[in-house]
């Protein structure tokens, strides 16, 4: 009988002791992550095993291990929802759990517990005791999500970091470990010592390029990287230490991306995002305070001036917004600002929402289809819970240990189809191939999450076509945003080359037509 690509990938990762499973979503990711832990307790080389995952990831991983490895004992699993939730964070020294499954920031804070009880005051030290918790086996980490270690100078990574030598087998899983090649060190650092030559990030960043640009004097010049020193790095990762798995692999049936749904302003709309964007062209052109181009400081007003696109109940009492106009004088401007805002009512005078039913009425009415819905502020959510107010959800507010029940059963209600979800807590780590529409209501400026959303619903499983919809606002920086996702960054990277902007040009930006903008956007690429 031939083997699955899974198996071929499971035999070659336990001959070593690291290996990236670089899975597009939906490829079986925790099946291959199973199958680690199975063979190496078959082959008595590892018994238990520290399992660090994405919050969603806490509560499904429990159930696939179960599912695959013979043997298991789910009482021996200790899954840490919250460091709060524990009464004692000492964990590592109970010989109750074999496996201890809960996420990086999480490991810290246990990490942080053990020094306190050891009165340890030296920064960044590491005093879980993995050696005598792994007894006479040796030590295994699964990596789920490894992208989630983060930044390297942050605690988080140094406390993954220090534990390292602990783990004689280190398996590591994303289906985007890296967007940007500057981002690939934690996930080297954490495959084998070597691949990064025991440098530190500064270190091993300058050795591929020049560190400085107008923003920092440690920052990467991507301009001038060696792409056949990197080329030569990747051909090793690819011999060794990773296994690189598409989803074209599994002949699923197609994934499409509807045309874009453009959609006007209402008048009240318009005219608060148009006065919210004079405003930040009039505070872009007073300050003085960096030593930044105009063009730069248009772009890091790019994910304020969205705020208004997204709903512009979410500048109504934002402090920090106040304080920034304020301090730059422009009282009457605000005054006018407020005074539009209070007017506004988003159940009437927000566009996206009526076409939002629309799609909603096609795919769950008409076609009968479950649909996954993502939004990204809080105060969205508490429009779209009026609006649909039988909709399953996944909120910050939902405890972490009731999130993967509540898709469960959304999964089986055969009423209910609509689960609306955040992005930032539900873009990984759970499978709804029972959804066969995504809609991206909101959006977040970030690539790999935006994929990684995309992934939920288009997967092992998958029996029939999904299809994917966005709305963008038109004659704003809304399409912005969306370009920025397609092209991974690109977009803002060519526009950041840009040393100054024609007036035509800062009004194209804020409030031009998509095409015009489009346009003006693959010129800089």
């Amino acid at each position: 009988m031939e083997k699955s690509f899974q198996e071929i990938d499971i035999e070659k990762a336990i001959n070593q002791s690291s290996f990236l499973f670089k899975y597009d979503t939906g490829l079986g990711k925790s099946y291959v992550l199973s199958g680690c832990l199975a063979h190496l307790r078959y082959f008595n080389e590892c018994w238990k095993a520290l399992v660090l995952t994405s919050s969603i990831g806490i509560m499904n991983l429990n159930g696939e291990i179960q599912k695959f490895v013979a043997q298991y004992d789910p009482s021996r699993t200790l899954v840490i929802s919250s460091i709060t939730e524990l009464k004692d964070r000492l964990v590592f020294s109970n010989d109750n759990w074999d496996i201890i499954i809960c996420g990086y920031s999480t490991f810290k804070s246990i990490n942080d517990a053990y020094k306190k009880a050891l009165n340890i005051k030296t920064k960044n030290k590491f005093c879980i005791p993995l050696k005598e918790w792994f007894g006479d086996y040796h030590g295994l980490l699964l990596a789920d999500e490894c992208h989630l270690i983060g930044s390297p100078s942050s605690d988080k990574a140094k406390n993954f970091f220090n534990s390292l030598p602990y783990f004689d087998y280190r398996y590591l899983f994303s289906a985007t470990p890296w967007d940007k090649k500057e981002k690939a060190y934690p996930i080297l650092k954490a495959l084998d010592e070597s691949l990064v030559k025991g440098l530190s990030y500064t270190e091993w960043l300058s050795t591929f390029c020049e560190l400085g640009t107008k923003f920092s004097p440690y920052a990467p010049n991507i301009d001038t990287w060696d792409t056949g020193k990197w080329t030569r790095l990747q051909n090793i990762l690819a011999d060794t230490y990773i296994a690189v798995r598409e989803k074209s692999l599994l002949n699923l049936p197609p994934a499409i991306d509807m045309d874009l749904i453009t959609v006007d302003m209402s008048p009240i709309h318009r005219e608060i995002y148009e006065l919210f964007s004079n405003i930040n062209a009039k505070i872009i052109a007073q300050d003085k305070s960096k030593d930044q181009s105009l063009v730069d400081k248009l772009m890091n007003t790019f994910q304020i001036l969205q705020l208004v696109v997204d709903n512009p109940y979410l500048i109504k009492n934002n402090e920090k917004i106040r304080n920034r106009m304020e301090e730059f004088e422009l009282y009457d401007d605000v005054a006018k600002l407020d005074q539009l805002v209070a007017k506004f009512d988003y159940t009437k005078d927000f566009t996206k929402l009526k076409c939002l039913d629309n799609i909603l009425q096609y795919e769950c009415d008409e076609m009968e289809n479950k649909v996954l819905v993502f939004y990204y502020h809080p105060l969205t959510l508490n429009e779209l819970r009026k609006k649909y107010p039988n909709a399953y959800i996944i909120s910050r507010e939902v405890p972490e240990d009731e999130r993967f029940q509540i898709i469960e059963k959304f999964k089986k209600d055969p009423k209910e189809k609509v689960l609306i979800a955040s992005i930032m807590i539900a873009n990984t780590s759970f499978t709804l191939t029972e959804c066969k529409a995504e809609i991206f209501y909101e959006r977040q400026w970030s690539g790999i999450i935006h994929e990684q959303a995309r992934g939920r619903i288009h997967r092992i499983g998958s029996t029939e076509e999904v299809r994917y919809y966005n709305l963008c606002f038109n004659n704003s920086i809304d399409n912005i945003q969306l370009e920025t996702l397609k092209t991974k960054g690109d977009t803002m990277k060519g526009l950041g080359k840009k040393t100054h902007l024609t007036s035509d040009e800062w009004r194209l930006i804020f409030g031009g037509s998509i095409d015009d903008q489009n346009t003006f956007l693959q010129k800089l690429s």
